[in-house]
């Protein structure tokens, strides 16, 4: 039997309608740490967070990333909490110190991060997996600039490369229309034409214009 009287309490805030999310292309964002966690039967060395984006566009988008312990691996990976702490709008005067890090400092705190999705197409094995990085405000301030610099200088070279090939330079297909012009013919032995016996030349009198007719 179906029940046509159901219902359920559910907060619709900050939560974008499906199909209409733009994707999440390689870029700087703006984010919130929703949680921060550890999966002891996959990695107890491994806290996991999740970030929910929260850019005009993207509230609603989750990706995650991972930081190992300090100490639990042979490289020294506290530069990367720093960053994580750094993002998250911790100072030096706070980070300076011996600390002991809990989910709670990090859960509901703002963040600064570098987003590039999966290519699972590429050759290098690290791109094959979405990357991740937390930021401090400053470097995330210049890299953002610096990207989008990188970005406009593509589009313009794009744009102007196919103005050449959409408008080619017009073929010159002759000169403009005019007034006829005289052309002088010159024979082939490159000798000036000579005169023909029909023209008499001005200093002839008029008796030897008659001799040279009658003789014609």
């Amino acid at each position: 039997m179906q029940d046509n009287n159901w219902a359920f309490d559910v907060n619709l805030t900050g939560i974008s309608a499906a199909g209409v999310r733009p994707p999440v292309t390689e870029n700087y964002y703006n984010g919130t740490i929703s949680e921060a966690y550890i999966d002891p039967t996959r990695n107890p060395n491994r806290v996991i967070f999740r970030v929910a984006f929260t850019d005009a566009g993207f509230e609603g988008v989750i990706r995650s990333t991972g930081l190992m312990k300090p100490g639990s691996t042979q490289k020294d990976n506290r530069g990367y909490w720093r960053a994580l702490l750094e993002s998250c709008g911790y100072n030096a005067a706070q980070l300076d110190n011996n600390l002991n890090l809990q989910a709670g400092h990090f859960v509901g705190r703002p963040c600064k991060i570098y987003f590039k999705p999966k290519d699972e197409n590429a050759l290098d094995e690290k791109s094959q997996y979405d990357r991740l990085d937390f930021l401090s405000p400053a470097t995330w301030d210049i890299r953002k600039q610096q990207f989008n610099a990188r970005q406009a200088a593509q589009a313009s070279g794009t744009a102007s490369h196919a103005a050449v090939i959409n408008n080619p330079a017009p073929t010159n297909t002759g000169s403009a229309l005019g007034a006829p012009q005289t052309v002088s013919t010159i024979p082939a032995n490159g000798a000036a034409p000579k005169a023909t016996a029909s023209f008499a030349g001005p200093s002839m009198s008029a008796a030897d214009l008659r001799a040279m007719v009658q003789n014609n």
